[in-house]
Order: structure tokens, then C-alpha cells, then sequence
């Protein structure tokens, strides 16, 4: 971005683009395209301001900011529901504390008696063996093989010591046994009553874990990031319309997790991707083979048989199946920019070495910078910056426009990532970032490892203390792992600077929820209920909407799986005997089957609590039996979805909308929906209107002025 051409950016570039703007200075025909720093197709003062920014660096207060919540907000929001549930807490304490103690008691009686019924085999194996030593001595006294009255001696006693083994196990131990027995049911009856109680103290509390817990805590304690309930169509128009962002439709891809929200006001998806790529697999088969040789010896000749194993391999594609999680960011801001950065191998340096790799990067981006000069391709202009450390260490050298490149990259921004890169703690340099024009995409290493889903459930315990460790825990780890995924956008202020516009959704979403929502749903259905009957794998689940009925989508679920077929190939091997042999080897072919299921998803405003209470209620199992195949469904988030047996009609959302207890109101909420699109349409034709009066009053006036 030389505007006067001098090979480097700097004040005189702010004289020089004045100059120009004040028509005192005219640019060459590369300068101009300098000049046009947010490549809006034109040349003005919002280009000099950003050129002022770029170098006298001026978004201050957008430094890296530390970790938004601190992990006393975890505390204060479990705290704020135990208050609300009004639990006993010492009550709890005393009685996990007496069933921790009477489960211990319980297993060492458990032990005891193991100890005992090993003791009593023990002595029936002692028994029979004395029995049959006794026999054996008597036997061998009667028929002279020994001396008569010993053998006969020997046999008596070892009759008399199990005889009296025997008396023991059925008197003493079968005793002690029938005692311990009846103190271990005692002891478990107890136990499972205090366990009972320990559960019946914390049920209040259980009931208000919700679905959205960490989305909760997020939008009441900071402004920087706001996490919505789900990813909603309007969002997902927003998406697609303003930034280009569409359905996954690939088939090998299902979503099984989906949470959308943003970064002052930018839209962001955190997903969760079930994929199906292809490896190779080797199978291996053997087969042994027999030969005679004549040998000459110096005694003459003689025939000898020889064996051989012969093995072959054979390498065959297979499925294979992997979660992936990543971040979807949109953002105006370098709207042509495109790059790809990988984790650097220097972020783990010490400063020594460092330095060394930094410089040796250096060298080759100097040379890097010649080549694509001297290449005379237009699709090659790479030009180094000035910081070596960051452009060593974040690397995205295959970016495609360095003026949109610098200008997201300010100093500060790249202070930002080196001091993220370069932080050991808590993940290191671990994320790979893709800029494709408007759309960003973080993919790290620590989030691969870490569920999103925040399902309620994980929370609920009998035991508070447990269950606080576990709530404070796992939120505390969802926003470090949820923090640090979305740093690298946060790292550059022009992404917080740039914020945008308000949206006007001009036409109603043809859908009443989205197809990443409606595969995350799916994919909480037991799998069997999609899978094609001679389905091996897994199955990749993909959501096709079919029909709107009021509030309620159609969808029809496709499952992608495979049959697995034995086949034997035999592989030619050449043996010890000379000759060729076919060896045979097992493999499996993978062939593709797909099943298609109609499953219905609404939009059900309830707590979990609030399902829990609904679900045994007459009317929604009676409601059910009729609509949902098998009694399958599952709600979360506000989201509700089932396996339907018929299509659905007007009457069947009615009925679903009262037995969730709510009232079906969607005439008029479509009446005003039509009303609000017919004003904001009227308000665009006025303004049209508007516009086209005042350029046919100054077309006039010229007119007017040009007759006279």
C-alpha cells in the first residue's frame, strides 16, 4: 500500500493520498489501487482514516482482552440456584456422609463374605480330595500294596478330617454366611434408603438445570459475546444472504451439534461434524504348502518333506469416521481476503531458538517476495511485512490481497497474535484459521476434545458437594475451551470495530428451523431407528426439508451407511517349491445403503423440568401413540422432534401446541409477519419514491437552467 510509491508505508503516504483527494496530486494507475484501502471501488477520506489507523495503530481499548468471565460467576449462578431451589444442604451433607460410610461398611461385609465363600470351595475341593486319598489307602492296605494296618489307619483319618469339614461348612460357616448374608441386606436396604433420601433433598435443585446453562451465564455477565438458545432460521438467513454462508448439504457430514451466537453483534457458529471419509485397510490371508525334495547325502539319496507358510496382503478401501469441531465467524471487514495458517512449530521455542527460527523464516520469505515479483503472475503477489516474528509464527503467507491483509492486521492485532501464539498456557499455538473472503473458520486442537452440548443432565447428583464441583468444573472448562476457540477473531480490532448493519428480513424463512438443527436433533434419536436394515457402520444423518404445517417442519432424514460383503481374492505368491500358488485373502466391500425417515420438528417453548412434568401427562403419551413411530422423540433447547408415523396435519399441531399448553396462535402471528414485510416494503417504495421526485426536481432545474 505504497501510494507514493516508495516501498514503504508511512506518513508521507497520508501527504500524498491528501494531496490527491484535494486535487493537488495525480496517482499512477498502481497507486490508485493502493489508495483503495477498503476496496469499495472508491477513493475517499474513509481510506486516508484507515491508513491513520493502520499506522498510528489506533484501536487502544481492543487489546487482547483477558478471559470475559471470571470463575466466581460460576460460583454466584450455582449459588443463585441453590437459593432458588431452597435445598437442605447440611441435610444433603449428613446423608451422603452416612451413605458413603454405610457403603463402605457394605462393601467390606461384601468382601468378607467373598473371603468366606472362597474359604468354603476351598474345602470342598479339601474334602474330595481327602475322601479320595482315604479310599486310595484303604484300597492299597486291603490288596498288600502297602502295609495292611497303615493303609487301613490312613484311610480312617482321611475319612474322619473331611467328615469333620463337613460338620464345619454346615454347621459354623453355613451359619456365619446366613448371618452375613442377612447384615449385607440390612446394610443394602439401608444404604439404598439413604441414597433415596439423598436424591429426594437435591430433586429441586436437579429440576432446574437447564438446557443453555453456559448461554445463561454468558449473556448476564459480559457484552463481548452473546450465545443465542439455538440456531435459529433468521440468523441463518442473515448468514447466508449477507455473507454467503449455506446448508452443509454434503452427505458425508452430519451435524450433531450446533450453537450459534456473536461477537458484538458478528455472527458466529460453534459445530460439531460427524464425517465419513475412506481409508485403506489391509487384510492379510496365509496358506501352507508341502513339497518333497530328493537330498544326496554321502550315504546316498533320501526323500524329504518340506513345509512353507506363504502370506499375502491385499490394501481395500473402508469407511471410517471422525468428529470434527470448528467455528463458523462472519465479518464485513476484509470482505476479499483470503488465507490459510496452520499451528507454527516455533510457538514452544525458548527466546534462543526463537530467534533463530524467526530469522531463518525471515530468509525465506525474502526470497519468497523475489520470486513471485519477478514471476510476472498476477495471482502471485506476496510482499512481506515488517514484523518477522509474526509473520514466522502465524505463517498465511498464501494470503491473496496484502492491502486487505494489512489493514486487518494492524500492529496491535499482530501483537495479539503473537502473544495468544506464543501463550503455553492454557493450549499453546493450536489452531489452524481459514479466511475465505467474508467467512472465518478456527479449527483447534484443545475443542476436538470437548462436548459443547452442555447436556443438563451431566449436572444432576445426589451429592451438592459433587454437584458443585461438576457444575463449576465443566462451565469453567466450557468457557476456557469456548474463549480460546474464538481468541484468534477477538486478537484483531477490526473486527470488533467493524459492525454490522441491521438486517431486514424481507420473506419469511420457507422453514420454521434450520437443517443444522434439525441433524442435531436427529442424531439424538437412537441410530437404529434410521439405520437400513442391512447397515454395518455408522451412519451419516442428513435433514431435507419436506413441508411446513403451522409451526411444524417435515423433515426427511436420509441415513448414509454401508453393507459389509465378505469377498476372497486369491493373491499369486511363488513358494519354496518353485511354482506359483494362489493364496486366499478375506476382505470386506463396503457397499452404500440408505434408508429415509420422516421426522417432525417444532419449536416448544418449555424448561426441561417443564417436559419432564409433560411427558407423564395422559394427554401427550395418548397424543404421542398416535403420531410418534415406536413412542420416539426428544426435545431440547426449546426444540422438539419426533418419528412420525402419518403426515401431519393442521388439526395434529393444534393438539401438540395444547398439549405442550400452548396456545396455537400462528394465523396471527403470520398477519402480523405479513403486516411488518408490507411496511418495511411501503418504507423502501417511499424512499424509491422519494429518491426518484428529487432527481426528477434537479433533472428539471437543469433543465430549466439549460433553456434559459
Amino acid at each position: 500500500i505504497y501510494y507514493n510509491e516508495d516501498g514503504s508505508v508511512n506518513n508521507k503516504d497520508i501527504v500524498c493520498l491528501n494531496r490527491y483527494l484535494a486535487g493537488l496530486q495525480e496517482l499512477s494507475a498502481q497507486a490508485l489501487l493502493n489508495a483503495d484501502v477498503n476496496n469499495d471501488g472508491a477513493i475517499n477520506d474513509i481510506d486516508v482514516q484507515l491508513l491513520r489507523q493502520y499506522l498510528v495503530n489506533y484501536y487502544p481499548e481492543y487489546d487482547l482482552p483477558n478471559e470475559p468471565l471470571s470463575g466466581t460467576v460460576y460460583h454466584v449462578y450455582f449459588d443463585d440456584l441453590v437459593k432458588e431451589s431452597k435445598i437442605d444442604i447440611e441435610k444433603n451433607k449428613k446423608l451422603v456422609k452416612e451413605y458413603n460410610e454405610t457403603l463402605s461398611l457394605l462393601n467390606n461385609d461384601k468382601k468378607t463374605r467373598r473371603r468366606i465363600n472362597g474359604l468354603k470351595i476351598f474345602l470342598i475341593i479339601l474334602i474330595v480330595a481327602l475322601f479320595v486319598a482315604g479310599t486310595i489307602m484303604l484300597i492299597a492296605g486291603i490288596s498288600g500294596s502297602m502295609s495292611r494296618i497303615l493303609g487301613i489307619v490312613l484311610g480312617i483319618v482321611f475319612y474322619i478330617i473331611p467328615i469333620a469339614l463337613i460338620v464345619l461348612l454346615a454347621v459354623k460357616i453355613r451359619k456365619i454366611l446366613k448371618n452375613l448374608q442377612e447384615i449385607i441386606k440390612k446394610t443394602q436396604e439401608k444404604a439404598d434408603k439413604l441414597l433415596k433420601e439423598a436424591w429426594a433433598t437435591m430433586a429441586p435443585l436437579n429440576r432446574l438445570y437447564d438446557w443453555n446453562i453456559p448461554a445463561a451465564i454468558t449473556n448476564k455477565d459480559t457484552d463481548l459475546i452473546i450465545l443465542d438458545k439455538y440456531f435459529d432460521t433468521d440468523k441463518f438467513q442473515y448468514l447466508h444472504d449477507k455473507f454467503g454462508f449455506d446448508s452443509l448439504t454434503d452427505k458425508n457430514v452430519s451435524t450433531v451439534t450446533v450453537q450459534s451466537g456473536s461477537i458484538l453483534g458478528n455472527p458466529f457458529l460453534i459445530c460439531k461434524d460427524l464425517n465419513q471419509d475412506w481409508v485403506n485397510v489391509t487384510y492379510e490371508g496365509s496358506m501352507v504348502i508341502t513339497w518333497t525334495e530328493t537330498v544326496h547325502t554321502k550315504d546316498g539319496t533320501r526323500i524329504v518333506t518340506r513345509t512353507q507358510t506363504l502370506v499375502a496382503t491385499l490394501t481395500k478401501p473402508a469407511p471410517d469416521y471422525n468428529y470434527d469441531t470448528y467455528v463458523v465467524y462472519a465479518n464485513d471487514a476484509a470482505p476479499d481476503l483470503k488465507f490459510y495458517r496452520a499451528p507454527s512449530k516455533g510457538s514452544n521455542l525458548d527466546e534462543k531458538h526463537l530467534r533463530k527460527y524467526v530469522d531463518k523464516k525471515a530468509k525465506e520469505l525474502v526470497k519468497k517476495e523475489k520470486e513471485e515479483l519477478m514471476d510476472n503472475d498476477p495471482k502471485t503477489n506476496f510482499q512481506k511485512m515488517g514484523n518477522d516474528e509474526f509473520e514466522a509464527l502465524f505463517g498465511a503467507t498464501n494470503r491473496n490481497n496484502e492491502v486487505q491483509f494489512r489493514l486487518l492486521f494492524t500492529p496491535l492485532a499482530q501483537k495479539n497474535l503473537i502473544k495468544l501464539i506464543r501463550s503455553k498456557e492454557p493450549y499453546g499455538d493450536d489452531f489452524h484459521f481459514t479466511k475465505d473472503k467474508k467467512i472465518n473458520y478456527i479449527q483447534s486442537l484443545h475443542s476436538q476434545s470437548f462436548n459443547y452440548r452442555a447436556d443438563p443432565k451431566i449436572f444432576v447428583d445426589y451429592d451438592y458437594e459433587r454437584a458443585r464441583k461438576n457444575f463449576i468444573d465443566y462451565n469453567d472448562n466450557f468457557f476456557k475451551s469456548f474463549y480460546f476457540d474464538l481468541a484468534p477473531l477477538i486478537s484483531i480490532p477490526l473486527y470488533q470495530q467493524t459492525k454490522t448493519k441491521e438486517y431486514i428480513y424481507n420473506e419469511g424463512f420457507k422453514t420454521n428451523t434450520t437443517s443444522y438443527e434439525q441433524e442435531v436433533l436427529a442424531n439424538q434419536f437412537d441410530s437404529a431407528y434410521f439405520a437400513h436394515k442391512e447397515c454395518d457402520t455408522k451412519q451419516i444423518l442428513k435433514a431435507e426439508f419436506k413441508n411446513k404445517i403451522d409451526d411444524t417442519d417435515e423433515v426427511n432424514i436420509t441415513s448414509y451407511g454401508f453393507k459389509k460383503i465378505k469377498r476372497v481374492e486369491f493373491v499369486p505368491r511363488l513358494g519354496g517349491d518353485g511354482r506359483m500358488h494362489n493364496v486366499p485373502v478375506e476382505w470386506y466391500e463396503y457397499q452404500p445403503v440408505t434408508k429415509e425417515t420422516p421426522i417432525y420438528v417444532t419449536k416448544k417453548e418449555t424448561s426441561r423440568s417443564g417436559f419432564e412434568n409433560l411427558v407423564n401427562s395422559p394427554q401427550f403419551k395418548t397424543l404421542m401413540s398416535k403420531l410418534s413411530k415406536g413412542g420416539a422423540y426428544h426435545f431440547e433447547r426449546g426444540l422438539f422432534a419426533y418419528l412420525g408415523i402419518r403426515g401431519i396435519t393442521k388439526s395434529d399441531t393444534i393438539n401438540l401446541g395444547n398439549a405442550f399448553g400452548i396456545k396455537n396462535d400462528n394465523v396471527l402471528k403470520e398477519t402480523l409477519t405479513k403486516v411488518e414485510r408490507a411496511v418495511n416494503k411501503g418504507l423502501e417504495e417511499e424512499k424509491k419514491l422519494d429518491q426518484k421526485a428529487s432527481d426528477d426536481a434537479k433533472n428539471k432545474t437543469g433543465s430549466d437552467e439549460q433553456s434559459s
